[in-house]
């Protein structure tokens, strides 16, 4: 006897809850920092036509530069950049059928996340 398994849908409630190995959270976590480029890209526009305006205000932004709360806020910032790219390697890499394996899908998602971090990192120390 053939038994099907039951496939039932679970409440948003019950998301949190439910486990999702490492693989799937990465996917969800690319999807959700390329909905936040797409909103965060114009803003960057406007606010990088504002610095270069004039000296003056090149000067400001240069100022607020130093605070820590900026660099806590640019941290993040480059961050959903650095891992939306990783990430996006990630998956071309799959597309040519190299680690789409279980255990190496595992090793390649922790890699991203490890890479995205530490360049971040590295990009925010060096200015």
């Amino acid at each position: 006897m053939n038994k099907k398994k039951k496939i039932r849908n679970i409440n948003i409630s019950q998301i949190i809850k439910y486990y999702l190995p490492i693989t799937g959270k990465i996917s969800i976590l690319h999807r959700i920092t390329g909905i936040l480029m797409v909103i965060l890209i114009p803003i960057f526009l406007i606010f990088f036509q504002f610095i270069l305006k004039n000296k003056k205000n090149f000067n400001k932004f240069i100022f607020l530069t130093h605070n820590i709360y900026i660099k806590i806020i640019f941290f993040f910032i480059n961050e959903i950049f650095l891992y939306h790219i990783f990430s996006g390697f990630r998956y071309i890499i799959m597309d040519i059928n190299l680690g789409i394996e279980k255990k190496s899908s595992k090793i390649f998602s922790y890699i991203t996340i490890i890479i995205s971090i530490l360049l971040n990192f590295f990009l925010i120390t060096n200015y």
